[in-house]
């Protein structure tokens, strides 16, 4: 399994952990990986590259947006606490974000 896709994968599978009522799709392509978190109609997009080190969170309008709102970039490393962060981002977008 390439990096991103390991990180992709764990992410969501955090984010459905920690965000209670969350869903989420998951996209895997060569050499990178995609994701949409879904909370009550709000939308959060998740990308990264086997080549980076960085996650790619930012607001969407809904599973098709790929060019959405702000980005905001999220260093990952091997460990929990780097996750942590991403997950912090991601509820963070979700709860601020209206609903579509």
């Amino acid at each position: 399994m390439g990096h991103a896709k390991s990180a992709i994968t764990k992410i969501t599978n955090r984010a459905k952990k920690n965000i209670p009522g969350s869903s989420y799709t998951r996209s895997h392509g060569y050499r990178h990986s995609i994701a949409f978190i879904c909370l009550n109609n709000k939308y959060v997009y998740i990308s990264c590259d086997d080549d980076s080190n960085r996650v790619l969170v930012r607001a969407a309008k809904d599973e098709k947006d790929f060019t959405g709102g702000q980005n905001h970039f999220a260093e990952l490393g091997s460990g929990k606490y780097e996750f942590d962060k991403v997950l912090k981002l991601i509820n963070e977008l979700i709860k601020k974000e209206t609903s579509c």
